[in-house]
Order: structure tokens, then C-alpha cells, then sequence
């Protein structure tokens, strides 16, 4: 008895979109025990477009718009047939632009902020009345084309405008605003506005913060702790803000933009009084507001050291954050006052998200909350790294779906993706794409990337390319702050003991003053608030590896991560 030959379509998927024009490989196996290979005797049709060509490959851009039933067929020598059959869609997505808010505006509570967003589509036109508005923090806002609402509850909000057509074609854009209310600042010292040269002068002041909002105060600090400041000329300011002072930094503190402007004006304020011309320091301004390390752990050398006291260790050495500490929540309750952590960079993994290489979103929802339990609400928590070389296994529009599903379960956290890469292959011809926030959809809070320093072997400048190519996208993303990390003797493959340490980075750790220097000079595309620069950069690691700045002897190395970190926070 002759068999029916076996057909099987490998690609597209089924229940693929695809854009009119676009072009769409169509690929197959066809196999018969008594034939062999068929794969060249397969035909392809379509339900809408009739018969498409032949062969076990084919390219098609010429598919009209509509539902399309494709079918591979192949006959064997005795005339038996097999069939295989996927439904595929050849639609024009709608296009969906915000014209308000604008992108990181900062509003009262009680404000009336206005939602303003237009959508069209190819066949059916105007879709603005179908335009559905949600909130990061507030949920369902409205729906329509333009409306008003002043009931935003304080604090950040993703607002994300979507729009679905006919086909089930969807489209969406996202815009960060804040809504909050300024500090209150009171000046108390100096009461007297005529001295003496070489008197001593006293200045202080008071700032008072809602209740609410306290975390996200502290939380913005960049540098560490607030801490006791000096004036050019060696007097002392208070900050007013009730935490303890720390006499062993000097750095000026810088207010986040947009926020805790009555602060700003404080500060200045007292610095045109006291500073002498000659006081400056001719030094470029670094955008670096968080620093730290990758990871840590109690390695170190053949001993190892107790967690709490590697956490006092990475205090010292400049650190104010520490992320990728993985899931386990006993590292947070260990930081100090001041110091922040990024649980993460594998909190979901691919397998997180899929079963039997499907996307999952009841298993991944599953996942998300008992992260959101875990991490939402604690103190120390800045943000959450869901996801790891996210650009291995996803493309940008399920890297959208990723971040907006994680939003829905972090309403308090920053949801970011590290990217090894910006580029994935996820397509059908498996041809290197860069689709990182392509129509300015957002796709993490951040947008982390590594920042290898060597290059066949060496120590390497050139490599600054790399972020320099991650600014260039971030611009894409209004909003979304760029962070880098470098491996110091961790996992890179030119690791072979502790000689390699000193090979790439200097005896005394030079060149990881070189490396950064070059980075955080380096910008990017100019903003509305000037040009784009690294925000966040990381060591990778201290402790986790055999011979990375945990090591006893890389004492120097260590000295060099804690002189970045000072020099860095006096110039932030």
C-alpha cells in the first residue's frame, strides 16, 4: 500500500501578520517513504490569490490584503497528495501618533492634562474614536481621539495610547509623564545679608516633601546617601533633608530635572553667595547618576568574605547601586541607607515566557506576579532587570508586548531589558535587525546594554562605538535612559587567571580610568534637555568570579573603581 506523502510548512507561522508589500518567505519539507524528497515538487496556493509558484522555498511580496489560507501541497509518482495549510493576514497596521502630553512633562496634582492622539488606517481610515488610553499606575483612562482628566494619581505614569483595527491589527505609542507636587524649601541661615570678609557664615535651610512621594525622593539622589556638601570655600551647607551626614564625600548634589526645582534654586542660590571665581573646577559635567557593580558575591581568592560585609565593601568604593543581584530578596534588606539595587538581569527567562517554544501569557502572568509580590513595593528596590540578552529569543514588537505586560504587574518599579546586542534575527530571513523602539514604542525603562572594553584581547577605546549606538537608539525612546556594564575579569573568554587583569586594564587599573573617561564623555543625540549621555554604569563583578575586583591582590583596581566613582559624583 502506497503512503500519502507528509507536507509540513516551517514557515511563516501560523497566524502571521504581515504588511502589504512586505516580503514573506514561505518555506516546507515534503518527504515520502517510497518517493523520498518531494521538496521540489511542492506548489503553493493562496484562498485569496490562487496559485502562488513551486518548490520547497519561496518569496512572495505580491499577497493582497486580506485572510489568506496557504496551502504546500506535493504529489507523489502514484498521483497520492499531502497537504499542509496555515492562515496568515496581510494587513496594514494602523498608524497612531500622541500629540499629547508631551514626553516627560510634570504636572500638579489636580491638573486637567489633556490625552491627544491621532490613528488612521489603510482600509478603514480614521480609527481615532477607537483609540483606548491606559496608565502605568491608574489603569483605563478613556477612550477617543482627545479628552481631559484631572484625576491622575502622583507619581510616574507610562501612558500608552492603542488602537486596534478590523483585522485585529493593533498599534500603540507610549509617553512618560509625572504628576507631582515641587518640595516646599525654606531658607533659615543666613538671616544677615551684609558680612565682613572671613567671617564665617552659616547656611541652612529645610525642604519638605509629601509623605508619599518620600521614597521617590530618595530614590533620585545620584551618588550614594545625601550627604554633607562644602562650598567652594570650605564652608559647610546642611541639606535640610533630616539623613545623617557623611563627612567623607564632598560631591555637590544635583537634583533630578524637572523635579525638586525649589531645591536647585536653594543650592544655587548659596553657591552665588559663597564661591569665590577662583573656587570653580574646570572639569566636564558627567550625567552618571548610578554606579555601582554587576552582581555581587563573597569570593575572594581561595577565601571567601560574609555578604554583609561585601555590601559595606561596595559602599565604600563609590557605589550607590548594585544590579543583576538575582531573585533573592535577603541581599535588600542588607543595603544601607542611600544605596539601591536592581534585582535581575534573568527574572524571566525564555522559559518564563514559552511552552514548547509558543508564547505563554498565562504562564508568564503567572511568573510577573509573584516577582510584583516579591520586589513592587520594597524600599530598596529601584527597578527590576526582567530579562537577559532579551534580542536572542525576541523581537521588537514581542519585546513591546514583554515590557507592557511586565508595566501591568510593576506600577511602582522600572521594568528594564538587558541587551547584549540591540539587533535580533527574529524574522524570516534570519537577516540582523536593529528594531530597538522602532516607532518610538518603549520597550524597557532603561535601556541597559554592554559595554565590552576589549576587543581580540585587548584593551580597546574603539569599543565606545558600542554606546555610542545605544544613545543613537535611546533617541528613538524619548524618556528612556541609556546604562552600560563592563565585564573586569568575569566570565569573557580572555580570562585566565589573575594575570589577565592586569593585561587589559593596567597594572594599577589605568585603563579602567581611560574606559570610563572615554564613556561618560561621550554623547549622543541632542534632546529637548541637551544631548544624550550615559546615566548608569557598572563593574562586572565584585566577588562573583575568581579573579574579578574581589580578588585580595587587585587592591589598586579596587582603589581606581572607588577614585571614578568619587570623581564621577563630584562632576554629576
Amino acid at each position: 500500500m502506497n503512503a500519502t506523502p507528509t507536507v509540513t510548512i516551517t514557515a511563516p507561522a501560523a497566524g502571521s501578520a504581515f504588511e502589504p508589500g512586505a516580503a514573506i518567505a514561505l518555506t516546507a519539507t515534503a518527504a515520502d517513504p517510497e518517493d523520498g524528497d518531494l521538496g521540489s515538487r511542492i506548489t503553493w496556493t493562496s484562498s485569496r490569490d490562487g496559485a502562488l509558484g513551486t518548490g520547497k522555498s519561496l518569496t512572495v511580496s505580491t499577497l493582497s490584503t486580506g485572510t489568506h489560507i496557504i496551502t504546500a501541497s506535493a504529489t507523489d509518482d502514484v498521483g497520492k497528495t499531502g497537504h499542509s495549510s496555515i492562515t496568515i493576514l496581510v494587513d496594514a497596521a494602523p498608524a497612531l501618533a500622541i500629540a499629547a502630553p508631551a514626553a516627560g512633562s510634570v504636572f500638579a496634582p489636580g491638573a486637567a492634562i489633556t490625552f491627544t492622539a491621532s490613528a488612521t488606517d489603510a482600509e478603514e481610515g480614521d480609527l481615532g474614536a477607537a483609540i483606548h488610553w491606559t496608565s502605568s499606575r491608574d489603569g483605563a483612562l478613556g477612550t477617543g481621539a482627545s479628552f481631559a482628566l484631572s484625576t491622575l494619581s502622583t507619581g510616574t505614569h507610562t501612558i500608552t495610547a492603542s488602537v486596534t483595527d478590523a483585522a485585529g491589527r493593533t498599534a500603540s505609542r507610549s509617553v512618560t509623564i509625572r504628576v507631582d507636587a515641587n518640595p516646599t524649601v525654606t531658607i533659615t541661615a543666613p538671616t544677615t545679608t551684609v558680612y565682613n570678609q572671613g567671617d564665617t557664615i552659616t547656611f541652612a535651610g529645610t525642604a519638605h516633601q509629601h509623605a508619599r512621594d518620600r521614597t521617590h525622593l530618595q530614590r533620585d539622589v545620584p551618588c550614594g546617601r545625601l550627604r554633607d556638601h562644602r562650598l567652594g570655600n570650605g564652608q559647610r551647607r546642611e541639606d535640610g533633608y533630616g539623613v545623617d551626614h557623611d563627612p567623607r564625600h564632598h560631591g555637590p548634589m544635583k537634583p533630578r530635572a524637572g523635579h525638586l526645582r525649589a531645591t536647585r534654586a536653594v543650592v544655587l542660590a548659596l553657591l552665588a553667595l559663597t564661591t569665590p571665581p577662583h573656587a570653580a573646577k574646570a572639569s566636564s559635567p558627567s550625567a552618571v547618576r548610578y554606579y555601582g557593580t554587576w552582581s555581587l558575591g563573597t569570593k575572594a581568592g581561595p577565601e571567601t568574605v560574609s555578604l554583609p560585609n561585601r555590601i559595606d565593601e561596595v559602599h565604600g568604593l563609590g557605589a550607590n547601586m548594585v544590579v543583576g543581584i538575582g531573585g533573592k530578596a535577603k541581599l535588600l534588606d542588607l543595603l544601607p541607607d542611600g544605596m539601591l539595587a536592581v534585582p535581575g538581569c534573568s527574572l524571566m527567562k525564555k522559559r518564563d515566557w514559552q511552552t514548547d517554544g509558543r508564547w505563554d501569557e498565562a504562564k508568564a502572568r503567572k511568573r510577573l506576579a509573584k516577582l510584583a509580590r516579591r520586589f513592587d513595593h520594597h524600599p530598596r528596590v529601584y527597578g527590576v532587570c526582567i530579562t537577559h540578552e532579551v534580542t536572542e529569543y525576541a523581537d521588537h514588537a514581542r519585546r513591546v508586548w514583554m515590557y507592557r505586560l511586565a508595566k501591568e504587574y510593576f506600577r511602582e518599579k522600572r521594568v528594564i531589558q538587558y541587551y547584549g546586542v540591540l539587533t535580533d534575527r527574529m524574522n524570516p530571513a534570519g537577516a540582523k535587525v536593529d528594531g530597538y523602539g522602532r516607532g518610538g514604542e518603549r520597550e524597557t525603562d532603561v535601556l541597559f546594554v554592554s559595554l565590552p572594553a576589549v576587543a581580540q584581547g585587548r584593551f580597546s577605546q574603539a569599543n565606545v562605538r558600542r554606546l555610542r549606538d545605544a544613545l543613537a537608539a535611546a533617541a528613538r525612546t524619548p524618556g528612556v535612559p541609556v546604562w552600560g556594564q563592563t565585564s573586569i575579569n568575569a566570565d569573557n573568554k580572555i580570562v585566565t587567571g589573575p594575570e589577565s587583569m592586569t593585561a587589559i586594564w593596567g597594572e594599577h587599573g589605568e585603563n579602567m580610568s581611560v574606559w570610563t573617561d572615554t564613556l561618560f564623555r561621550t554623547a549622543g543625540p541632542d534632546t529637548a534637555s541637551g544631548p544624550l549621555r550615559l546615566s548608569g554604569f557598572f563593574w562586572r563583578s565584585l566577588g562573583r568570579f575568581p579573579w574579578d575586583l574581589g580578588y585580595p591582590a587587585f587592591a589598586d583596581h579596587r582603589a581606581r573603581m572607588r577614585a571614578i566613582g568619587h570623581d564621577t559624583c563630584s562632576r554629576s
